[in-house]
């Protein structure tokens, strides 16, 4: 995947060939998780869209075009049973039969697995070998903020067990810029300023993957969402608009 576009390569280097890009006329933005599918000849991946919702879609290589399977969910994985696997909101794993000749679904999902972790950017915490047999991680997707010295020794604890992601520590030593997601669903995730004397939050934008300049003013975030992607930046402290540099 590049600029959310997904190409092809072979073993031998030569230069990747582009299989499908998101088509903005129909809302979408991004294309991830791509996974080949039996035979080579096509490809399953995520759709996500304008609005963050996500979608499993599917292309032949060397048609370009991009066929929503209709289906809500991410990451998704095929079958030797003749299903697609797919991680959703609730940290519940759903199967649909597909017909990975004509690339078509038939019935509606049903659940597999429940309890299993499906982190806010789209990992899918599953693995299927060819026989069908399926493991998986359980549990929530929360971590906690700690400080560690040079040699890697804990030596404070700075909040509760949340869905933190992507923590950066500001120049000064003071502040840490993370996302902020949550435990058990795909929604989008904000960015937030934890000030670490005071062991606050707070909210910063509604995007994310922060980043500090080097001067420690501003917050660089990812704007992924909508034709316009590209890097924002913005004061820390939110006293100023948010600058949107484009995508080239």
């Amino acid at each position: 995947v590049r600029r959310g576009s997904i190409y092809h390569t072979n073993r031998s280097g030569e230069p990747p060939n582009l299989v499908a890009r998101p088509d903005s006329t129909r809302g979408m933005s991004n294309l991830a998780w791509p996974t080949l599918l039996p035979g080579g000849d096509a490809v399953l991946f995520t759709i996500v869209t304008d609005t963050g919702r996500r979608t499993i879609g599917v292309a032949r290589l060397g048609s370009g075009t991009v066929i929503d399977l209709g289906i809500e969910g991410m990451r998704a994985r095929y079958l030797p049973t003749g299903h697609i696997a797919v991680g959703r909101l609730g940290n519940v794993v759903y199967g649909v039969a597909f017909d990975a000749r004509r690339l078509r679904v038939s019935g509606g999902p049903v659940p597999l697995l429940e309890d299993v972790i499906v982190k806010p950017g789209g990992a899918t915490e599953i693995a299927i070998s060819d026989d069908g047999t399926m493991i998986h991680r359980s549990g929530l997707a929360l971590r906690t903020l700690v400080l560690v010295d040079e040699h890697g020794a804990v030596v404070r604890t700075l909040s509760s067990p949340r869905a933190y992601l992507w923590p950066r520590l500001s120049p000064d030593g003071k502040r840490i810029a993370l996302t902020l997601g949550t435990a058990n669903a795909y929604t989008l995730n904000d960015t937030w300023i934890f000030d670490i004397q005071s062991e606050t939050m707070t909210r910063l934008s509604d995007r994310e993957r922060p980043e500090w300049t080097p001067d420690g003013r501003s917050i660089l975030t990812a704007d992924l969402g909508g034709a316009e992607r590209g890097i924002l930046t913005q004061p820390w402290d939110g006293s100023g608009s948010p600058i949107h540099y484009p995508e080239l």
